[in-house]
């Protein structure tokens, strides 16, 4: 029985193996209906389709959780000296003045001072919280993937164990479509093309290429869009490069308009609303 050989790269933050299970159950589930249609036998001679999810993430996370750590530590300190600061804010004049406020406009100026106060709390706590999110965990788990990749060593170990996982689906023997995310589809393309100029990966070839929610196109910023010029090919005439993004997504970004180059090859860019 013949087989399709599709990769799958996870995006930035933390991941395990195990990730891409949902996605797997749902392209098979789909191709299954697809076979169905299509011939009215969905399994009798079909392709199987051979995955083969990767996990780059656990290169890039030693030095993340160092820096998580930090992170947490700093924000601890910050947190109480703003909430001393907070106290000191709500000292005796915003207090008073709150007290006449509500006897001139409430029938019941204390508990709608307590009240006031309370909301001033909520607000500093939820928003606290936030700011901690946003300066532990994105920091460490996302922005830094992006700065971590950019190390040429990083990317030698990632694109290393690429091909160690692609030669389990004997990758390095024919071809394979490569589904990606984010900064994987990123990650996949400088593979991709790395291994279409060096030739120094067997026999491999892109059959498909189908990217979800890329910042490829940020990625252009480095060289300008007109220099960025020299996309990744899709060797297999009957393949092609789907690019898949949500318009609310603040990092996916058409493709096809970067440039002629990158739209004589991206077949599609198809939104969608997730």
């Amino acid at each position: 029985m013949p087989k399709i050989n599709i990769a799958i790269l996870h995006g930035i933050g933390k991941n395990e193996i195990g990730y891409a299970d949902d996605l797997i159950k749902g392209i098979e589930k789909e191709f299954k209906a697809y076979l169905k249609e299509i011939s009215g036998r969905p399994d009798d001679g079909a392709p199987k389709l051979n995955f083969r999810p990767i996990v780059w993430d656990d290169i890039l996370g030693g030095n993340q959780g160092k820096l998580k750590v930090i992170l947490e530590r700093q924000s601890k300190q910050r947190k109480r000296k703003t909430f001393a600061g907070l106290l000191t804010a709500l000292g005796l004049v915003p207090i008073l003045g709150l007290f006449l406020f509500s006897q001139m406009i409430f029938r019941y100026p204390w508990v709608t001072a307590g009240l006031l106060l309370i909301a001033v709390y909520v607000c500093y706590r939820f928003g606290f919280k936030s700011y901690h999110f946003l300066r532990t965990t994105v920091a460490s788990e996302f922005v830094m993937d992006i700065i971590g990749y950019l190390n040429k060593d990083a990317k030698a170990m990632i694109q290393e164990r690429i091909k160690d996982e692609l030669k389990i689906i004997d990758g390095d023997k024919g071809t394979v479509t490569f589904i990606a995310h984010s900064l994987g589809t990123v990650i996949a393309s400088d593979f991709i093309y790395d291994r279409q100029e060096e030739k120094d990966f067997g026999n491999f070839q892109l059959g498909n290429f189908f990217t979800m929610g890329s910042p490829i196109a940020l990625f252009a910023l480095r060289w300008g869009a007109d220099a960025f010029n020299k996309p990744i090919r899709v060797d297999n005439p009957n393949g092609c490069w789907i690019n898949i993004l949500d318009k609310d997504d603040p990092i996916a970004y058409p493709l096809k308009d970067l440039n002629k180059e990158y739209n004589d090859v991206v077949l599609a860019d198809k939104e969608i609303n997730v």
